[in-house]
Formats: C-alpha cells, sequence, structure tokens
C-alpha cells in the first residue's frame, strides 16, 4: 500500500513543512483571542441551560423574578474568642450587611441577618400589644455604654431565642467543649459565628465579573481582622469566580503556545 497517497500522510507532510507557519498563526489567533475574553458571554448559569419551555422551568423562572430568592449570596463571620454577644462584632456585621445591601442589583427586602431589618424580635408590651422591634437599633450596639450595650445584646439574644425559624438560619452555635455543632439548643451551648443571607436579582447575572470583584475587595478589611474569620459563598459568587479565573489566568492559553515553540519547534 502506497501510505503517501493517504490523507493522514499528505497532512503531517504539511505540518512539517509549514511548522513554523503554522505555530505563529496560532499563537497569533491565541493572542487575539486572549484579549477578546472580556468580551466573552460565557453561559455558566445553570438555570440558562434548562429548556426555558418546559413547564416546571418556567414556574420557578417566574417565583424568581418576582419574589426573588433566586441569587443567594451568603456571608459568614465567626469569631474567634468568646461568642458574637460583643458590641464589635454585632457593629461589624451590621457594617457588612448595610455594604451588601447598598450593591447594585441587591434585593434588600429579602436579606436575612441580626441586622435585617425584616428581622425583629417578637413579643409582648407591658399592655399586652404585640410589639415588633429590630434585633438591634438602627446605630449598632453602644460603643460607650457598657450598660446601654448589655441591655441591646440581651434584647437580641432574647430575639433570637424566641424564633426557632430564624436562629439556626443566622446563627452557629458550637459545643464549646467537644467543638461539634447544636443542633436542638443544648444547654451550655454558645453562638460562635452569625450569617448573611442576601438576595440579588437576576441583573447580576449581566455583571458577575465587577460583581464578584467588588464584593472580594469589600470583604477583604474584614477577613483581614485576626479577631474573625470571614467566608463567603453562594452561587452568584461561585458562578462569577469562574469567569474571573478565566479571565485572570489568559496568560495560560499563551503559554501553551510557547512551550509548543520551545519542545515542538
Amino acid at each position: 500500500m502506497n501510505h503517501e497517497n493517504k490523507l493522514s500522510f499528505k497532512y503531517a507532510r504539511f505540518a512539517l513543512r509549514f511548522k513554523w507557519q503554522i505555530l505563529a498563526f496560532t499563537l497569533l489567533t491565541t493572542l487575539f483571542f486572549a484579549f477578546q475574553i472580556k468580551n466573552i458571554d460565557i453561559r455558566n448559569d445553570p438555570d440558562t441551560l434548562l429548556p426555558q419551555s418546559n413547564k416546571y422551568v418556567s414556574t420557578n423562572n417566574f417565583i424568581e423574578g418576582f419574589f426573588g430568592m433566586g441569587n443567594l449570596f451568603v456571608v459568614s463571620i465567626e469569631v474567634e474568642d468568646g461568642d458574637i454577644y460583643q458590641p464589635w462584632f454585632i457593629n461589624m456585621t451590621q457594617e457588612i450587611h448595610n455594604k451588601i445591601a447598598v450593591m447594585p442589583t441587591a434585593s434588600t427586602a429579602n436579606f436575612i441577618s441580626i441586622a435585617a431589618q425584616k428581622v425583629k424580635n417578637m413579643g409582648l408590651t407591658e399592655d399586652g400589644s404585640l410589639s415588633f422591634k429590630r434585633l438591634i437599633p438602627n446605630t449598632g450596639i453602644s460603643l460607650t455604654d457598657d450598660a446601654q450595650a448589655q441591655k441591646e445584646l440581651d434584647f437580641m439574644k432574647e430575639g433570637l431565642a424566641n424564633n426557632p425559624v430564624l436562629k439556626p438560619m443566622v446563627l452557629h452555635e458550637v459545643d464549646p467543649k467537644t467543638g461539634e455543632k447544636c443542633y436542638n439548643n443544648e444547654a451550655g451551648c454558645i453562638a460562635k459565628a452569625t450569617f448573611i443571607i442576601a438576595d440579588f436579582d437576576n441583573g447580576v447575572k449581566e455583571q458577575y465579573v465587577q460583581w464578584v470583584r467588588n464584593v472580594v475587595d469589600m470583604i477583604q478589611p474584614y477577613a483581614d481582622d485576626d479577631r474573625v474569620t470571614i467566608a463567603i459563598a453562594g452561587e452568584p459568587y461561585f458562578l462569577a469566580w469562574m469567569m474571573v479565573q478565566l479571565i485572570d489566568h489568559w496568560y495560560l492559553f499563551v503559554a501553551s503556545i510557547l512551550v509548543a515553540f520551545l519542545f515542538f519547534g
């Protein structure tokens, strides 16, 4: 059999004959597309990969569009020493909450945290009327009056203790002896962390890269504080960070072509 007539042989001979031209063309093409990465519309949102005409998908899209809670972003703030019932810690949590709440596309009404306006201490007044008050004052816990600060912290603690639905959503309690998480209000457990559950509308998907960069820049000063450990999670953060990693590491595509030049040229 005459192998020279095979298509694969002809292709190999062509590639060897014009290898430098092919490598140069590949390098230039890679560089061109590397600089265009910022303009690529990457569909990494699983919601867009589903059949939009499906009745279950369309119903879910309607509910998320009308009520929200489809793009949840969570910030965990854990105190290193003691429990969360310290004025500086509560005020830090409120400060982070307020900064996230003013970000573009934030659905502030859906936020859940100890600093959220919708989260209240429900009880009775002295005359028997219903009382609904925020867990912490708008101005935060007092830093100048210890007695007032303790009163405000006790009020917040009481409000959380009286709400068995809300408490597990915003508090992480552990047994100080074993370090194990408490699930059923076991005696002696202490609150070591609190959560800010933030919601964003679908507009966040159109500005994922800038949004997640702003989030990281905003959280970083608090994460550098040795008194706390901060973690962030949620679908918007995960999907946005995938895109940021692709943009920030574009040079890996160019490096792969340079390796081809060095070892196969």
